[in-house]
């Protein structure tokens, strides 16, 4: 039995009140009253099946490993009170501690009306519907104004928890280890894109599917880890964008010699960072990079162009202008250059109603100034940085992120953010009840220094965001800022 099945059984035992191999019940004589409880120190990650708390420690080349949830979320517990319960942090340690009883009143005490869902969630491992159900809960108008009582705040911390820790079960967001590439019969074509400074291949593989592969490299302005932690943020926060998926993979050097062997690269070796190599068990060096699906059939969207859409956004004119148009006659001012460029934009924009347009370019810039990417906007390139496709915005070039303050000041994206005055209820309620101490662990699971400094900084870009919505509802209302769902 694996630790991820460990844990859902171990869940849905203390939610359905019942017992653990064999033991004890493990509701029996509890009454929610105080908890003699028991020290036990920190968790023993990885000894056995039931040390972790979610998961198994994951394992990166080089010995380091990762556990999804680390000690320092496991505190020294004693006795324990009603209203200590209800604290989504005193629930982490307990399940940490493998202190069942008191977790299962502290996941009763504060949403029992859940239990049954997240129960029937569990038994399967269906942490996508789990992911689901905090999410709708969490879209709260209430929290997203800041008007929550107190019981509703703990209620949506509680969420949050359960929110991120199925976030953190999902190996398709979150990677035990960076995938390896090494089968390069598996890959039939390699072409190197042109994409301004940055080294990008687009790769087929032997089915027909299209890649676009970033190794890491000496362009202090392209961060493949910003960019997969970039995307990882669209997710904790179910943002209305389609971020392409981007994962961490590993090529090892023959495997990358032979694929730019291919082709003239040596402009682009010269570019890689010598630093980035890493030797493996076998003695032969390694190239990290980040892989992600290829986005096809994509229009051009001219973001650049503010006037056809920042004037509704800004509040400097009524949405009842627009409520019952499309986008495409929001964005009528706009002529694509070409006759390709003209199908596919109007092909990707028809029938989204201008409301849905606006909706996604809000949260487009809570999503730029979060993570201060300051390379959306291309003044002299229209739309470079960002697309259409299907009725969606496409934030497709994320490698501008989470990158240093001293070098990279967020002033160009919160002037832009300062500019938006309707936002998404949903985002800033997900944002107001942010488990800030799992979602470091979900978008830097490597806990590497420079990523918790970058991670700090994207928390007070967070707190100076809501910090101008409250601003703002003082000012014009709550209906006339959350305006969207």
């Amino acid at each position: 039995m694996n630790g991820r099945k460990v844990w859902s059984l171990t869940v849905v035992a203390l939610l359905m009140g019942g017992t653990l191999l064999g033991g004890a019940p493990l509701l029996g004589g509890c009454r929610g009253s105080a908890f003699a409880g028991v020290v036990t120190g920190d968790v023993a990650w990885g000894e056995d099946e039931a040390a972790p708390l979610i998961g198994a420690p994951r394992s990166r080349e080089g010995g380091a490993t990762e556990p999804t949830l680390r000690p320092r979320h496991v505190a020294a517990l004693g006795s324990l009170d009603d209203e200590q319960l209800r604290d989504p942090d005193t629930l982490g340690a307990l399940l940490g501690q493998r202190r069942l009883e008191e977790a299962s009143v502290a996941v009763r005490l504060c949403c029992a009306d859940l239990a049954p869902s997240v129960t029937a969630a569990l038994a399967t491992d269906d942490w996508r519907s789990l992911r689901a159900l905090a999410h709708e809960r969490l879209s709260s108008p209430a929290l997203a104004a800041g008007r929550a009582d107190d019981h509703e705040a703990a209620q949506a911390r509680l969420l949050a928890r359960l929110h991120a820790v199925a976030i953190l079960q999902d190996d398709e967001i979150v990677q035990p280890v960076a995938e390896p590439l090494d089968a390069l019969d598996a890959w039939s074509t390699a072409v190197v894109l042109n994409a301004g400074s940055s080294v990008l291949f687009r790769l087929r593989d032997t089915d027909g599917g299209l890649w676009v592969f970033k190794p890491e490299q000496s362009i202090r302005h392209t961060n493949y880890r910003g960019e997969i932690a970039s995307w990882r943020v669209a997710e904790l926060l179910e943002l209305n964008l389609h971020v392409p998926e981007s994962r961490e993979v590993v090529v090892r050097e023959s495997w990358w010699e032979a694929l730019t062997g291919r082709h003239d690269v040596a402009h682009t070796r010269s570019r890689l960072s010598v630093p980035t190599w890493t030797t493996g068990d076998d003695g032969e060096r390694r190239l990290h990079g980040m892989l992600k699906p290829w986005v096809d059939g994509m229009a051009r969207f001219p973001i650049e162009r503010t006037g056809s859409w920042s004037p509704w956004l800004s509040g400097e004119r009524p949405l009842d202008e627009i409520r019952t148009r499309s986008a495409l006659e929001l964005m009528a001012g706009f002529t694509p250059d070409s006759e390709e460029q003209r199908t596919r934009y109007t092909r990707a924009l028809q029938g989204v109603p201008a409301m849905e347009l606006l909706h996604q370019l809000s949260d487009l810039h809570v999503f730029d100034y979060l993570t201060n990417n300051w390379d959306r906007y291309q003044p002299e390139r229209f739309g470079l940085n960002c697309h259409v496709r299907a009725g969606r915005v496409v934030a497709l070039d994320n490698g501008a992120t989470f990158l240093p303050a001293a070098a990279f000041s967020d002033r160009s994206t919160a002037w832009r953010l300062r500019r938006i005055r309707h936002f998404s209820a949903s985002t800033v309620a997900h944002l107001r009840a942010l488990d800030t101490e799992l979602a470091r662990d979900i978008l830097f699971p490597g806990n590497r220094p420079d990523e918790r400094e970058a991670f700090d900084a994207m928390l007070e870009r967070r707190d100076a965001m809501l910090a101008h919505v409250d601003r703002l509802i003082a000012r014009h209302g709550e209906e006339a800022v959350l305006t969207f769902p």
